[in-house]
């Protein structure tokens, strides 16, 4: 009998090998094929895959913090995972 895998097949990054690709990658690994995929696209840059008004907020965010726009990122993604973490 033929084992199936189960679940969605992983997208082919452009560039890589498939069979030289890990089963499990870190999620810094996967932030960077994500990237090279998204270049790959035509989307160079983060506000190309970010609508105009959260990218508004998140610059103003900067602004006010005066701090820079990746700082702010990672600030609501460590809220929202404290948040997810907390309610279950």
């Amino acid at each position: 009998m033929i084992e199936k895998r189960r679940g969605r097949p992983r997208k082919k990054t452009p560039g890589v090998d498939k069979k030289q690709q890990p089963d499990v990658l870190s999620p810094t690994e996967r932030q960077r094929l994500f990237r090279a995929r998204m270049e790959a696209e035509g989307n160079y840059h983060l506000s190309t895959w970010v609508k105009e008004e959260v990218m508004a907020w998140l610059k103003d965010q900067a602004m006010e913090r005066e701090i820079s726009v990746g700082d702010v990122i990672n600030e609501v993604v460590t809220e929202r995972i404290k948040k997810k973490g907390s309610t279950e």
